[in-house]
């Protein structure tokens, strides 16, 4: 599914930080991002989102952002993205994008887009509905942003192929 963008996947670590890994992998040379700081920084901003968001949740409302927040408050999600070698969630991703101000893409193994959240860290679910697409996301993206592919509880980046695969 990615060889005709010109991409492989990147075999992430598989210690419970292959979200953070993919991610890294995927940032400019020369960021100084590392799996630790990377993950304190999104925790802090998920905390201060839960606290700006708790007035808004309702439980009876079907939403992307509700469905966030019970998972991070209710079902230990914040705990997990503040503890070292703890699987995280494909939502977290809204905020690593706004963290990083990059969109970030999460495509299912099967090629489908599973998530997608622009640089502000909002939820593109308007987008998703319209296609499904890498190819989609790469035109309306400008191909400028974090693609992760989640394969059931693990996430794998993509890497561009070099010249020396392609010849090979």
């Amino acid at each position: 599914m990615l060889q005709p963008y010109a991409l492989d996947l990147y075999k992430s670590c598989r210690n419970g930080n292959c979200y953070f890994d993919s991610v890294i992998n995927q940032c400019p040379a020369g960021s100084n991002w590392t799996i630790k700081n990377l993950r304190r920084r999104v925790y802090q901003v998920a905390r201060q989102w839960c606290t700006d968001y708790a007035p808004n949740y309702d439980p009876s409302i079907h939403s992307s952002e509700n469905d966030l927040y019970g998972r991070l408050m209710f079902q230990n999600g914040l705990k997990a993205l503040k503890k070292d070698k703890e699987w995280v969630d494909a939502t977290d991703s809204v905020f690593t994008a706004k963290v990083l101000n990059t969109p970030i893409v999460v495509l299912n193994i099967n090629g489908g887009v599973a998530h997608a959240f622009d640089a502000e860290g909002r939820f593109m679910n308007d987008v998703i509905n319209t296609s499904r697409d890498l190819g989609y996301y790469r035109t309306v993206l400008n191909d400028r942003f974090i693609l992760l592919i989640f394969d059931t509880n693990h996430f794998m980046g993509v890497r561009r192929i070099s010249q020396e695969a392609v010849r090979d």
